[in-house]
C-alpha cells in the first residue's frame, strides 16, 4: 500500500513494507502479528486462518517480540475457523464459504461480510454459476452482497457490529454489475444477479423502487443506479459504453453516494463492467461492442406485426423489446449462428430491415434513434474503445477507481462466476499471491467451472515485472 498508508496505521518511516494478503488492521511478519494497539506472536497453524487481520509485512525489533502477546478474541477466531482451505494451488491463498442448504446462509454471509469489512486492496470471489443456473438465473440464488441497515438496532456497539470495520468505520457496499437488471425490479424471483442479504439477520433484501428505501438515478447515458435511505447499499447497473468513454465512472459514481470517513467495500463484476473481451463467448472487442450496444437499444413496433430475418421462423413483434434479446429469439437457441451474428456488415443489414417496421431507441431515452445514427455511434465507441481500454481489455476507468481505493485503505471484490479475474488482478498487483481469493460453494460447482477456474492457477507464473494499471 505504500508507507503514507503505513504510517496512517501508526509505523514509522524507514521500515521495510511488502503488502500480502490485506485482511485487516494486523500485520504478518518473521512468524510474528502485529496491529496498532498490540502485537500477537502467529500460532504454529497457517496464519491466515489463525488472524484474521493481516495488512503489511514488516520487520519487528527485537523489543517489540519480547512484548508481543497473542491477543485475539473470540469473535474472530469463530471467523477464521470456519473457512475451509481450498488446495488447489500452494502459492495461493484460496478459502470456501458455504452458504447452499439449511442454516448455512445467515452464517455464510457474516463470514464473508467479516472478511470483507476487515480487508484492505484486493480481494476475489468466484460465486457458484450451478446454484444460479438452478435457480433459473435469479435474484435469490446469485452472487451474495451483504446489506448494511442504516442504523444499528439492537447492535448498542458500532465499533463490534457487522455495520462498522475494526476500527469503527461505518462501511458502505457499492456493487456494479451490468447484469443487475434494476429496470425489472429488485425482488428475489427476478432475473438477476444480486442476492442482497441484510448482514443481521440473512433476510433477502428487495431493492426495487419504492422498497426498503431504495430510489432510482441514472448517470451518465445508459447507467442505472438504486441507491437506499435504508441501507447503507448502492446498487449500479453498470454500462461497459459509459465505462469506458470517462475515466472517472466508478469513481465519481462512488463519491457521490459515500461519505467520508466511510470504509468502502466496493464489489465488481468483471465481463461487461470492467473487461470488454468476454473469453467465456468468445467475442472479441468489437463483437462485444455490438451486443452491447444492441442490449441497450430498444425495439419499438409501430403494430404488431411479424419480422423475418434471413430465412429463420418469424418472430412476432407487440411489445418493446431490445434488439438483443430479439437477436437472441431470432437465434432460438442456435448458439453457432448467434456467435457469426455480431460483425458490422450484419447488425447494419438487420437494423436496416428492422426499421422498416419498427422504430428504435436508446433504453431510458424516448427520442428516436436511426441505423446511420447507432452506426455512427458504434464507430466513435470503437475509437474509444481502443484509446480508453487497456490490451488486456480492461477500462482505464478501472484503473483510477482502484488506485483511490487502495490509496484510501478501501476494499475492491472482484466478484464473478467466470476466470477472467485474473486478468484484472494481473494488471492491478505485482504478484496474484498477494491476494486472498473466496469461493462460494465450491463443492457444487459444475465439473467444467471446476476445471476452467483450476487451470487460472496452474498456469500461474510470477508477475511481478507485469505493469500495473
Amino acid at each position: 500500500f505504500g508507507s503514507s498508508l503505513a504510517r496512517r496505521r501508526g509505523w514509522e518511516p524507514g521500515a521495510p513494507l511488502y503488502p500480502i494478503w490485506m485482511r485487516g488492521p494486523v500485520m504478518f511478519a518473521q512468524g510474528w502479528w502485529t496491529s496498532c494497539s498490540s502485537l500477537c506472536k502467529a500460532p504454529e497453524k497457517d496464519p491466515l486462518l489463525a488472524c484474521p487481520r493481516p495488512w503489511l509485512k514488516v520487520e519487528l525489533s527485537k523489543k517489540q517480540e519480547e512484548a508481543a502477546e497473542v491477543v485475539l478474541d473470540e469473535k474472530q477466531k469463530l471467523v477464521v475457523d470456519s473457512l475451509i482451505p481450498i488446495h488447489v494451488h500452494p502459492d495461493f491463498r484460496i478459502y470456501d464459504i458455504k452458504v447452499a442448504g439449511d442454516n448455512r446462509l445467515q452464517r455464510g454471509l457474516q463470514q464473508y461480510h467479516n472478511i470483507c469489512r476487515e480487508h484492505v486492496g484486493l480481494l476475489v470471489t468466484t460465486s457458484c454459476f450451478s446454484t444460479w443456473l438452478k435457480a433459473r438465473k435469479t435474484n435469490g440464488s446469485a452472487k451474495l452482497i451483504p446489506a448494511i441497515p442504516s442504523s444499528s438496532g439492537n447492535l448498542s456497539d458500532i465499533t463490534r457490529s457487522p455495520l462498522s470495520d475494526c476500527h469503527g468505520k461505518a462501511v458502505r457496499v457499492f456493487f456494479f454489475d451490468d447484469n443487475i437488471n434494476l429496470h425489472l425490479g429488485g425482488s428475489s424471483d427476478i432475473d438477476g444477479i444480486c442476492n442482497l442479504r441484510d448482514v443481521s439477520t440473512g433476510a433477502y433484501v428487495n431493492f426495487s423502487a419504492g422498497e426498503n428505501g431504495f430510489e432510482v438515478d441514472h448517470a451518465y447515458q445508459h447507467t442505472v443506479i438504486h441507491h437506499s435511505t435504508q441501507y447503507r447499499n448502492t446498487l449500479v447497473q453498470a454500462n461497459i459504453l459509459d465505462a469506458m468513454a470517462n475515466t472517472d465512472y466508478f469513481l465519481s459514481i462512488i463519491k457521490r453516494y459515500s461519505e467520508p470517513g466511510e470504509k468502502l467495500i466496493v464489489f465488481f463484476d468483471v465481463n461487461g463492467t470492467l473487461l470488454w473481451d468476454d473469453t467465456v463467448s468468445n467475442k472479441g472487442m468489437a463483437e462485444v461492442l455490438l451486443s452491447t450496444m444492441f442490449r441497450f437499444t430498444e425495439v419499438r413496433p409501430r403494430e404488431p406485426c411479424d419480422f423475418s430475418w434471413e430465412g429463420r421462423p418469424p418472430v412476432r413483434l407487440e411489445k418493446q423489446v431490445t434488439l438483443r434479446q430479439l437477436v437472441s429469439e431470432i437465434s432460438n437457441k442456435d448458439s453457432e449462428y448467434y456467435a457469426r451474428f455480431w460483425n458490422q456488415d450484419t447488425c447494419s443489414r438487420f437494423l436496416q430491415e428492422l426499421s422498416a417496421q419498427a422504430d428504435l431507441g436508446w433504453l431510458n431515452d424516448r427520442s428516436s434513434l436511426t441505423q446511420e445514427s447507432f452506426l455512427k455511434t458504434y464507430q466513435e465507441y470503437l475509437r474509444q474503445l481502443h484509446e480508453h481500454v487497456s490490451e488486456d481489455g480492461i477500462t482505464n476507468s478501472w484503473g483510477q477507481v482502484w488506485d483511490y481505493l487502495r490509496n484510501d485503505g478501501h476494499l475492491a471484490v472482484l466478484n464473478s462466476f467466470g476466470i477472467d479475474t485474473h486478468r484484472v488482478v494481473a494488471r492491478s498487483v505485482p504478484d496474484g499471491r498477494q491476494v486472498l481469493y473466496i469461493t462460494i460453494d465450491y463443492n457444487l460447482w459444475g465439473q467444467k467451472d471446476l476445471l476452467k477456474w483450476s487451470s487460472i492457477f496452474e498456469r500461474h507464473t510470477d508477475r511481478s515485472q507485469k505493469t500495473r494499471v
